[in-house]
């Protein structure tokens, strides 16, 4: 189980929390309040993804402060566009990225930041990841760069390396001029797979992807998905984006693409009779 650490005391460089909204007032609102104690944190800045159901007038009453900012998408962007939107709103030196269904532990953005600090070859640190029960670590949350090859057969890899190839964006920390160098997340994913690309990215620039397990957040999990088909077809379109900037060949294009349209005829037919997706 994570450590409930003390605090130590922060360094004057501070830290901007970028949480996306959509359709999950509540959560987003535990989101933030679980940052707000961290001497870390300079500003919050939440961006409401088009909810269209109130829950940019919810977030501000519930999140009153000057260090907390609501920017409001007039569409929903994805979790990387909307990302990118809240970045252009901060300007601490430090990005702190989370899930709305996620919230983190007691002196673990200070942590992360330390890490940044002080490895100057480090280009995004990750906490430990659990599942609700603040006991299971989340174990889809890193792993190894994948490449075309085995992306066609599979999810991106597992891992338990302290280095790992990607870090999931449920909570990942960067320098800001590191994240604007790179333009962000590539605004070609809609969702899934654009924390991996980002990874890709910072390693290609030289950088090192890194997690520190003594920071900790805790992932309610899958609160502002969609539907199965829906989601499947999400995930799929993602893979072949990343397959054709990962340098996947004509061949393996073209099986993605054939893999894709299977799963989703599944998954709509499982839908029609009524069994459940596992």
């Amino acid at each position: 189980m994570y450590e409930n650490v003390d605090q130590p005391e922060a360094p004057a460089a501070g830290v901007a929390v970028i949480v996306v909204n959509f359709r999950t007032g509540e959560l987003t609102a535990a989101a933030v309040r679980s940052v707000l104690a961290d001497p870390a944190v300079q500003e919050v800045v939440v961006v409401d993804n088009g909810s269209g159901d109130g829950s940019a007038d919810f977030l501000r009453s519930a999140l009153p402060g000057p260090r907390v900012q609501i920017v409001e998408s007039p569409a929903n962007l994805g979790f990387g566009g909307g990302v990118n939107l809240g970045v252009g709103a901060a300007g601490a030196p430090f990005l702190f990225l989370l899930n709305s269904d996620a919230v983190a532990q007691p002196g673990a953005l200070d942590r992360l930041r330390r890490v940044l600090v002080e490895d100057a070859g480090a280009g995004v640190v990750a906490p430990a990841v659990y599942l609700a029960d603040g006991v299971t670590l989340q174990d889809d949350a890193y792993g190894p760069i994948p490449v075309p090859g085995a992306l066609l057969r599979t999810n991106p890899g597992r891992g338990s390396d302290v280095a790992p190839g990607w870090v999931s964006g449920v909570a990942m920390m960067l320098r800001r001029d590191d994240f604007l160098a790179l333009r962000g997340f590539d605004p070609d994913f809609v969702m899934y797979l654009e924390d991996v690309d980002l990874c890709r990215r910072i390693r290609a620039s030289g950088m090192r992807v890194v997690r520190e397990p003594s920071a900790a957040v805790v992932h309610l999990g899958g609160r502002s998905g969609t539907g199965g088909a829906t989601r499947i077809g999400q995930y799929h379109r993602s893979k072949l984006v990343y397959l054709r900037k990962a340098g996947a060949g004509p061949v393996q294009l073209r099986c993605a693409a054939v893999l894709a349209v299977m799963r989703l005829s599944a998954e709509r037919l499982r839908s029609r009779s009524g069994i459940l997706h596992p």
